[in-house]
């Protein structure tokens, strides 16, 4: 049992790299550090409370790139600040 368990993490790990390096292209320790807030909504929308949520790199990447769209159309929250 310990050794399938082990086996399933390692699993993880590895989709958990290749989701980013096919959003960063070909990723390195300073893109996860300069955008750890991408590399965190990655690793969350793999994974819901330590459980797998998704499985398919084209619709976790479809949603990070949704959300990147909808940030860079928003308004700048520091052009209201009073």
């Amino acid at each position: 049992m310990f050794i399938f368990y082990h086996l399933y993490c390692n699993k993880q790990v590895i989709h958990y790299v290749e989701c980013l390096d096919r959003y960063f292209g070909n990723v390195c320790e300073l893109d996860i550090i300069f955008n750890f807030d991408k590399a965190y909504y990655i690793l969350d929308e793999i994974l819901i409370d330590g459980k797998l949520q998704e499985t398919s790199q084209r619709i976790i990447l479809k949603s990070i790139t949704t959300q990147d769209s909808v940030i860079d159309n928003s308004p700048d929250s520091r052009d209201y600040a009073i």
